[in-house]
C-alpha cells in the first residue's frame, strides 16, 4: 500500500508539474498531489459503530431480519404464532453471539492495552482505555458559552464572536510601556547560516514529524504522507523553499492556522477553561524546525558550560544514561 501510494504521488507530481516560478501555484499542485494521492489508494477512514461484532453474528443478523419479514407478510394466525417462536429464537442466538464477540473484543482489547503499558506506548494505551470505558475519543464539547460580562450565548453567531474576542485577547498582547534595558555587553553576533535550506537538512527535519496527528484543516497532509517517501518530498520541498528565499514570501495557506479547543478542568460555559491548540500546516513546520535547529546550533555554541540547562543535550551510543549532562552541570549537595 505504502509503494502504491508513493508511485501514485509521484505519478501526479510529474504530470502537474509546469515552470511557472508563482509560489502560490507550486504549492497547490504539491498539496493537491498529495491530497489526491491519497483519496485514491488510501481513501476514507470508515467509521464503524460496533467493531467487535463477527461475521458469524452478522450473518445470524441476516437471518433473524428474514425470520421477521416472513412472520410480517403471513396471513395465517397459526403459521404466524410458529414463525414468531423461529423469530425469538434466533434474536436468543444473536444476543447470545453479539456478548461473546464483545468479550472476546473487550479481552484483546486489554491483552494490547497491557502490552502498549508495558512498553511504554502511552498513545496506544489512552486510546484503548477510553474505548474500553465508553467514553468518546473526541473532545468534549459545550453548546453555549459565557460572555465577559456572564450572559449565556446560544446562537452561533454570538458564540463564534466570543471565541473570537477570547482569543484575541489570549493571543495578542501589546508592547510592554517600559521594556527592560539590555544590561552588559553587546550581544555578539551568532553563527548561523542564512542561505536555503539544503535536501539533508529537510529530510532530517520531516523525519521529526510525529505520527498520529491530525491534519492541517487547510492542506489536509498528514506527517505520514509526507514521510512516505521521505527522498522526493524533501526534493519537492526543497523547491519550494528556494522559491521562499528568492521571493521572500511564503505560500498564503502557511501563514494561517485554525485553533481548536481542549477543554481544561471547571465549568466549560467559561472560555478561559479551554485551552487553543492551532493546527499548521506541515509544509511550514518543516521549515520551522529548520530554522530552530540552525539557531539552536549557533546558541550552543555561545553557552557556557554552567547553562546546561539550556543546552541541547545529545546522546552518545557509548555514555551512560546522563553522562553527557553530568559533563556541563556541577554537583551540589546541600548538608
Amino acid at each position: 500500500m505504502r509503494r502504491k501510494y508513493c508511485r501514485a504521488v509521484i505519478n501526479k507530481l510529474d504530470t502537474t508539474r509546469n515552470e511557472s516560478d508563482n509560489i502560490e501555484d507550486i504549492w497547490e499542485q504539491q498539496k493537491n498531489a498529495y491530497t489526491k494521492a491519497a483519496e485514491e489508494v488510501l481513501g476514507y477512514k470508515k467509521r464503524v459503530n460496533k467493531p467487535w461484532i463477527s461475521n458469524d453474528t452478522w450473518r445470524l443478523i441476516d437471518e433473524r431480519r428474514t425470520a421477521k419479514v416472513r412472520v410480517e407478510s403471513t396471513r395465517s394466525e397459526r403459521i404466524k404464532n410458529r414463525m414468531r417462536e423461529e423469530y425469538r429464537e434466533k434474536d436468543r442466538e444473536v444476543k447470545r453471539s453479539v456478548r461473546e464477540d464483545k468479550r472476546m473484543w473487550m479481552s484483546e482489547k486489554a491483552a494490547k492495552a497491557q502490552n502498549a503499558a508495558e512498553n511504554g506506548r502511552q498513545k496506544e494505551l489512552y486510546s484503548i482505555v477510553k474505548r474500553l470505558t465508553g467514553q468518546s475519543t473526541s473532545t468534549r464539547q459545550t453548546a453555549a458559552v459565557k460572555s465577559v460580562n456572564g450572559e449565556l450565548l446560544k446562537s452561533k453567531e454570538a458564540r463564534m464572536a466570543r471565541w473570537k474576542e477570547h482569543f484575541q485577547e489570549v493571543l495578542n498582547r501589546e508592547a510592554p510601556e517600559e521594556p527592560p534595558e539590555e544590561v552588559g555587553e553587546e550581544g555578539q553576533e551568532l553563527d548561523i547560516s542564512v542561505e536555503a535550506p539544503d535536501v539533508a537538512e529537510t529530510r532530517a527535519a520531516l523525519k521529526t514529524l510525529r505520527n498520529g496527528g491530525a491534519p492541517s484543516w487547510a492542506d489536509e497532509i498528514s506527517a505520514e504522507m509526507l514521510k512516505a517517501d521521505t527522498e522526493r518530498t524533501s526534493l519537492e520541498l526543497k523547491w519550494i523553499f528556494d522559491l521562499i528565499w528568492d521571493q521572500e514570501t511564503v505560500p498564503t495557506q502557511w501563514t494561517k492556522g485554525l485553533i481548536c479547543k481542549i477543554p481544561k478542568r471547571g465549568n466549560l460555559q467559561d472560555c478561559g477553561n479551554w485551552r487553543g491548540v492551532t493546527l499548521l500546516p506541515l509544509a511550514s513546520k518543516v521549515l520551522s524546525k529548520i530554522l530552530i535547529n540552525r539557531i539552536q546550533g549557533g546558541v550552543d555554541t555561545l553557552l557556557r558550560k554552567e547553562q546546561a540547562g539550556f543546552r541541547r543535550v545529545t546522546s552518545k551510543p557509548c555514555a551512560p544514561y546522563g553522562a553527557e549532562r553530568a559533563e556541563h552541570v556541577s554537583t551540589f549537595t546541600i548538608q
